[in-house]
């Protein structure tokens, strides 16, 4: 999986695609007019036009006013999601929400660790809170396609499974159905000997004989048809339910993957355009989205389970008159996956060379341990579903 790491001592060196300019608030608010700011109030926490500058300094004497040169620049231009009008300018540390100017006033007035964004945004790019954010979203980004590997596994396992078990059945039945008429010609032939001595008394009882075989058979093949077609049910459903888990888990992954690129690609772009308070707005998010998707993919890890089983076929002896002792040939048996036969595929470019073995174990379906005898060691490929697997040497 490709690292979605975001590089910000890169990011900010980049020409931004979008300028911005820190309109007057009050023109916005009150005309809905589009005026450059001139200035900034620092008590008001307000951008200003020229002209509502003049007015300020005249009613609002005690404030102090930064021009445009002066004024904070890292402006956030995101709206409140309940005072639609304002501008989100404040972070509360204790509730952990951003707030506008009504919502620190009525929500936040006793929280005291309430911050003006431009005064917490310096540096953001650099911090530990966004590294940590990012190293967030690498790690469940290969969680996810750790998950979506193992559900295609477990997809194609579902399919090959119900193709074995059924090939199996049927040439089982071939075979017991070949015992059986090979044991049937064996009996006529021998009636055919014995016809020759007597032959009227032996021919009553050679067609008594084939009737009875006949019925027997069809009795036999009827028998086998009825536990093919019940094995082949039971597999059905089963299969229906594994497909049923892992396609709702490839859902859910997908849709949790596009969450959290969402997530990466606005950090990007607002880390690329300077938008450090967009950035902080974004970056806050994110950590809560990651937090919520955290227990739904660790729910997706466990519930990515399937069913195996396997199943047996009875000995099938060649005395056709006690069909009535074979009521079962095939016995179907769920197992644990650790029961499943493993393989695991060596790749010749790997960079290890084992002059001699005494054995190797699959510890799991990555992971390979293997016995070393004339160095006395042991040896253990990480991860065999790529060729340029790494090993550790244990003497």
């Amino acid at each position: 999986m490709a690292n979605s790491r975001i590089d910000f001592s890169a990011s900010f060196t980049q020409d931004s695609d979008e300028v911005q300019e820190m309109f007057c608030e009050v023109c916005d608010k009150h005309d809905k007019q589009y005026v450059p700011a001139e200035g900034f109030c620092e008590e008001c926490f307000e951008y200003l036009c020229e002209t509502c500058l003049k007015y300020h300094r005249v009613y609002k004497k005690s404030h102090t006013i930064k021009d445009k040169d002066n004024m904070p620049q890292d402006f956030c231009l995101e709206k409140c999601s309940v005072h639609q009008d304002e501008l989100v300018k404040f972070y509360c540390q204790a509730c952990k929400k951003f707030a506008c100017t009504e919502c620190k006033t009525r929500d936040h007035g006793n929280c005291g660790m309430v911050g003006h964004l431009p005064a917490l945004v310096p540096g953001i790019e650099n911090s530990q809170e966004v590294k940590e954010l990012n190293e967030n979203l690498d790690e469940l980004m290969k969680d996810l396609g750790n998950t979506e590997k193992h559900v295609n596994i477990n997809m194609k396992y579902v399919t090959s499974q119900e193709t074995k078990i059924l090939d199996t059945v049927m040439k089982k039945k071939k075979e017991i159905l070949s015992v059986f008429e090979k044991h049937h010609k064996d009996i006529i032939q021998n009636f055919e000997k014995k016809k020759e001595e007597t032959f009227q008394k032996l021919e009553e009882e050679k067609k008594e004989k084939i009737e009875k075989l006949q019925d027997n058979q069809r009795k036999l093949e009827k028998l086998l048809n009825d536990e093919e077609n019940e094995i082949k049910k039971k597999i059905e459903i089963i299969k229906r339910d594994d497909m049923k888990i892992v396609q709702a888990i490839t859902e859910e992954t997908s849709k949790m993957k596009i969450k959290l690129k969402a997530i990466s690609t606005e950090l990007v772009h607002h880390q690329n355009t300077d938008q450090r308070c967009q950035l902080y707005v974004a970056m806050k998010k994110g950590q809560e989205i990651i937090e919520q998707l955290k227990p739904d993919i660790d729910k997706q890890c466990k519930d990515n389970s399937i069913h195996y089983y396997k199943v047996k076929c009875k000995a099938f002896e060649q005395n056709a008159t006690n069909l009535q002792d074979f009521h079962k040939f095939f016995t179907y048996k769920e197992i644990h996956e650790s029961e499943v036969p493993r393989t695991a595929s060596y790749y010749t470019d790997i960079k290890f060379t084992c002059h001699s073995f005494s054995s190797l174990c699959l510890l799991t379906k990555d992971c390979l341990l293997i016995t070393e005898f004339d160095s006395c060691k042991l040896i253990i490929f990480k991860d065999l579903s790529v060729s340029n697997s790494s090993y550790d040497t244990i003497h």
